[in-house]
């Protein structure tokens, strides 16, 4: 495979920040700043916590209290180990994961009351997301896809924009887990996000896109201990469109999502009914798409990966390797699939992009805003073998065809 623009790119900044040991790389999509709150209320109803500062708290604790008529212990939880950053979290409403500070109109009474400018600073940002790695040497700023703004303008033209930052603490570079004591290096890493952006960009579907990053990752696992920048260059030269494999059948993949979704989705209400439709041997004649449906899907999928191939949230917080990791996005990129197949099953006409929209949103904030820790324990405990297998699994689905629509 050739190296195009996002390959060239990476490569040059990985060997400049090897010029560069007291500065890191920041890096983010042009697009950042066009999402906004749109005040929907379906990100302050969720199971996660809404941290707050010890400075936001001290601010504005009194008004909380009057604006509620409780007193404070009631409305916000001690941290166990407060940071100032991390001081405490909002309380959620009786027998609900709804914020305490959301009305029956899903509406903030803080933004309601005083503006956006009063809300915890995590409330201000959403839904804009950030990753680093140790010491700071590389930070990413993307989007939650949590967020109806998000889902609603994701599109793959975006433009990427980077740039130097003096480093807040003095440490040598990370090294990365691909898997057990394979490692990459920083200039490498970097390397690495540029060859998932290009194989991306080329892939002709999803799962040729897959198929890449298993010929990648494979010769990562039989590379040298701590493979760089060059050891990536290398890899990318010599990865090739493999020839079509036979595709799996879909009860297969139903028999593959029953042994490893039901270990990543956490009991919720708002995902049961999806689940029991996924698990129903008659719910495959509803995965068949026409032409038209193919391909909207196909490009909202390849628009949200590609948000995401900046993060490596995971990764960067240590909970799991870069195998575990692309492990992880595959299903993502196959459930949010599946779940707007669902909805399309629930109103009787073709897919909508409401449907994938919807798709995202649930996806994105059960398994990676709200993952299941049993989920990420999983995959922490699937061996090389394994992961690998399951990645082979997901580069041979293909969705079968109804007749071409418009």
């Amino acid at each position: 495979m050739k190296a195009s623009a996002h390959f060239r790119l990476f490569r040059a900044l990985a060997q400049e920040i090897q010029k560069r040991p007291q500065q890191g790389i920041q890096l983010w999509w042009d697009d950042l700043d066009a999402y906004h709150c749109l005040r929907c209320g379906h990100a302050c109803d969720r199971p996660w916590a809404v941290h707050i500062s010890q400075a936001w708290l001290e601010t504005w604790g009194e008004k909380l209290s009057d604006l509620l008529c409780l007193p404070l212990q009631e409305i916000v939880q001690p941290e166990k180990a407060p940071t100032p950053f991390r001081y405490a979290s909002l309380r959620k409403q009786r027998g609900s994961f709804d914020c305490i500070f959301l009305d029956k109109n899903k509406l903030c009474k803080i933004h309601s009351q005083w503006g956006a400018e009063a809300k915890p600073e995590i409330c201000q940002r959403f839904p804009h997301t950030a990753s680093a790695l140790a010491s700071e040497h590389f930070q990413a700023y993307g989007l939650a896809g949590s967020c109806t703004d998000v889902a609603q303008k994701l599109t793959s033209k975006r433009v990427l924009r980077y740039q130097w930052k003096d480093l807040a603490s003095q440490g040598g570079p990370p090294v990365l887990q691909v898997f057990g004591d394979q490692s990459l290096n920083l200039g490498g890493f970097i390397a690495w996000i540029g060859l998932q952006l290009d194989t991306l960009e080329q892939s002709k579907n999803l799962s040729e896109w897959i198929q890449f990053q298993i010929q990648a990752l494979t010769a990562l696992l039989q590379g040298p201990q701590v493979s760089d920048l060059i050891a990536v260059e290398g890899i990318f030269e010599n990865l090739q469109p493999l020839e079509d494999q036979t595709a799996l059948k879909p009860h297969e993949i139903q028999h593959f999502l029953k042994g490893l979704v039901l270990f990543l989705l956490q009991p919720r209400p708002e995902l049961k009914d999806f689940l029991h439709w996924l698990m129903q041997p008659e719910s495959m004649s509803a995965w068949k798409m026409n032409a038209s449906e193919a391909q909207e899907l196909q490009a909202f999928s390849h628009a949200w990966l590609q948000t995401q191939l900046l993060l490596h949230g995971f990764l960067s917080q240590g909970s799991l390797n870069l195998l575990q990791e692309t492990m992880f996005w595959g299903v993502c990129a196959l459930l949010i699939q599946l779940y707007a197949l669902y909805l399309r099953s629930q109103h009787g006409s073709r897919l909508l992009r409401t449907d994938l929209e919807a798709g995202l949103n649930q996806i994105y904030a059960f398994l990676v805003q709200d993952y299941s820790p049993k989920g990420v324990i999983r995959l922490q405990t699937t061996r090389k073998e394994a992961c690998l297998i399951q990645l082979s699994l997901l580069a041979r689905w293909q969705w079968p065809n109804s007749e071409p629509g418009p």
